[in-house]
């Protein structure tokens, strides 16, 4: 879903507007079920205090998910950035039966953010676990430098990046014990969003040595919701069911 800058006018409204009608096409599709979200706006910190243009989209986004019972209970992943040019662009992934949440225990769950972070709480889990046949995928949203709900390392990108990996660990234990049968997750694929202006050298290598040299790795530039955090990563996550049929006789 694309809108352009002219109507984002009233970002809260068209927020909740765009959110409503993603609803009402994937129900009408038959895959009322949101896994993942990525939500790119234009110019996502400009604006003092709640008058935030992101306070303004988690407010509208909350106003929309809201409105189904429970939503709090059934959120999907997400990402949120902030591009250089104008307008805000939606893309999602919904499926026909629900995914599990799972939330990390070294964060506060976003949507229980106290008021200082918005007069809505962002509206997103920590990560979504689907099930599939043979394999499931862990759907991890935007991670950063954030333990409890402040920010760590203000100013230190490396030390976000520890930070971040630590997070991702600790997501990766909760959601293991959603999945006793299954093999180990293995990440599949792992996108770094690197603030404008705050490149280094070190951090490619480093990014490799934290979650491996093989893994399929994109770098883009990218405004992070929160002015004091420098990087955020996010990854798809994969695990193959253990075969449960008896082995062959002898």
């Amino acid at each position: 879903l694309r809108l352009e800058e002219g109507d984002l006018i009233d970002l809260v409204h068209a927020t909740r507007h765009a959110y409503l009608r993603i609803d009402r096409l994937l129900r009408r599709l038959g895959y009322p079920c949101w896994l993942r979200m990525w939500n790119f706006l234009g110019h996502i910190n400009h604006g003092e205090g709640d008058a935030e243009r992101y306070r303004q989209f988690s407010q509208g986004r909350h106003e929309a998910l809201a409105q189904r019972p429970g939503f709090e209970g059934r959120l999907p992943a997400a990402t949120a950035i902030g591009t250089q040019d104008g307008g805000m662009t939606v893309y999602f992934l919904a499926a026909r039966d629900a995914g599990a949440q799972v939330e990390n225990p070294r964060q506060v769950s976003a949507f229980r953010y106290p008021p200082a972070y918005g007069p809505r709480s962002p509206s997103f889990s920590r990560a979504c676990l689907k099930r599939w046949a043979d394999c499931s995928h862990l759907f991890v949203s935007g991670t950063a430098s954030v333990v409890g709900h402040r920010t760590l390392h203000p100013g230190d990108l490396l030390a976000q990046l520890d930070e971040t990996h630590r997070n991702f660990e600790a997501l990766l234990g909760e959601a293991s014990a959603f999945e006793p049968a299954a093999g180990p997750f293995r990440a599949a694929a792992l996108k770094v969003y690197i603030r404008p202006g705050h490149e280094d050298p070190e951090l490619l290598a480093r990014v490799r040595h934290l979650f491996g040299d093989r893994v399929p790795l994109l770098c883009l530039a990218g405004d992070i919701c929160r002015r004091d955090l420098l990087l955020e990563i996010e990854g798809l996550l994969t695990a193959t069911a253990h075969s449960t049929s008896a082995p062959p006789a002898a």
